[in-house]
């Protein structure tokens, strides 16, 4: 029974190539993107997030740790994301994106820099949260329960990217 649905499955691919990516450039990765932000929210939140204690003393190694994620993590997909446009447009999976190395560097460079700036963005977005809702009791609350800041979050960081 399964050999005939995996039959059936595979004969439909070539039917409709909108719903399949065979044979081509390989697409950043999704669980990844979701890594990425998670990651970022843990270096932009420390100690909200996290699976253990940040303490004054750990702090510079848990951004440290983070931070070299995202970079790895980070330049790989957008590498990715560059050389499937490239490909994709000169309509050859095999051709080699020769500068897509260097300018996914230069973009995930200029991204990390831009972080501190992000970061005190993000103040400002948690304050006027707060500030906003008579019930809160602090900015704690605002940071780690309200979906709008995690929204915000995404967003800004998306944009910034």
């Amino acid at each position: 029974m399964i050999a005939e649905v995996v039959d059936a499955l595979v004969a439909s691919y070539p039917d409709d190539r909108q719903m399949h990516h065979i044979d081509a450039t390989f697409l950043p990765n999704r669980a990844q993107a979701i890594s990425i932000i998670e990651q970022m929210r843990r270096v932009m939140f420390p100690g909200f997030f996290d699976e253990r204690r940040v303490t004054t003393d750990n702090v510079r190694y848990h951004a440290g740790d983070l931070l070299s994620n995202i970079d790895e993590m980070l330049y790989e997909q957008i590498r990715q994301s560059l050389h499937y446009d490239e490909t994709r447009r000169a309509q050859d999976s095999n051709k080699i994106c020769e500068h897509c190395d260097d300018q996914a560097r230069e973009i995930t460079d200029e991204f990390l820099q831009h972080l501190p700036e992000l970061r005190w963005l993000l103040g400002t977005d948690v304050q006027a949260a707060f500030d906003g809702d008579p019930a809160a009791q602090s900015t704690d609350e605002a940071v780690f329960c309200y979906p709008g800041i995690d929204a915000i979050f995404t967003h800004r960081v998306a944009h910034k990217l």
